[in-house]
């Protein structure tokens, strides 16, 4: 098998400059933090560079990463590598995607596992157990922010953009006609029905969307609709949708 390279910091990453004159309490002990890393893992990760210029938000990183990744627990430390990638992924952070997929090739030996997390782990022929708890970190990671628990990713993007411009709003609104099931969001404040198309909509899923727009339609409801394009720019489509709706978000 192909050796894996560590990867290390590059000497022609963009950075910020975060030098600065004097010297702050506890800065010592977070340089020799930052030797000990690097005796143990041969280089020094650029987010614990960074935090050590400021030793108090240092010292709260270090804490909660060694007591989520090291400390007592009945997962394995490669589980919770697992774990990271997992959620690293979805919410689309490409330097943890890196740091925690480069631990994930390493603890585990294969060389490809992490990338094939970050693309779909349940096509990554993972032990049960494995899938299981990946499956339910993926959910845990979509609830929103105002409690709401979105059932998957483009809803949770939503149901926060909302929650952050302060339009109060229903999650999985089910509508007076069971057959027609729930409409992804109500806006009470007008009135107003909310659907949105996902990139890979199962059939199910696409017959009642469209039997809720034919009845919105005929019932003379107000409603709009979100293409899967539109989730990743919700700040230049959003607002103008709602306006038109009488709701004003700027």
């Amino acid at each position: 098998m192909q050796d894996i390279i560590k990867q290390g910091q590059n000497k022609n990453l963009t950075k910020l400059n975060l030098n600065y004159d004097g010297v702050k309490d506890g800065e010592e002990q977070a340089e020799n933090y930052l030797k000990i890393v690097n005796e143990k893992i041969g280089f020094i990760p650029n987010v614990l560079a960074a935090f050590a210029k400021f030793p108090k938000q240092f010292e709260g990183f270090t804490k909660l990463y060694n007591a989520l990744m090291l400390g007592e627990s009945g997962l394995t430390k490669l589980e919770r590598e697992m774990i990271a990638v997992t959620v690293s992924s979805e919410n689309h952070c490409f330097y943890c995607l890196v740091a925690h997929g480069a631990a994930v090739r390493e603890l585990s030996n294969d060389p490809q596992l992490g990338e094939r997390l970050a693309a779909n782990f349940r096509s990554a022929e993972l032990p049960e157990k494995q899938e299981t708890l990946l499956n339910f970190s993926k959910k845990l990671n979509w609830s929103g922010r105002d409690g709401h628990p979105t059932t998957n990713q483009q809803h949770n993007q939503v149901c926060n953009w909302l929650y952050l411009m302060s339009v109060v709003h229903a999650y999985r609104w089910p509508l007076a006609d069971q057959a027609m099931g729930c409409c992804d969001f109500y806006l009470p404040q007008a009135n107003l029905h909310i659907e949105c198309w996902q990139l890979h909509e199962e059939a199910a899923s696409i017959s009642q969307k469209l039997l809720r727009i034919d009845h919105y339609k005929k019932q003379q409801l107000a409603f709009l609709e979100l293409k899967s394009e539109d989730l990743n720019r919700l700040d230049n489509v959003l607002p103008k949708l709602l306006l038109k709706h009488g709701i004003t978000v700027y």
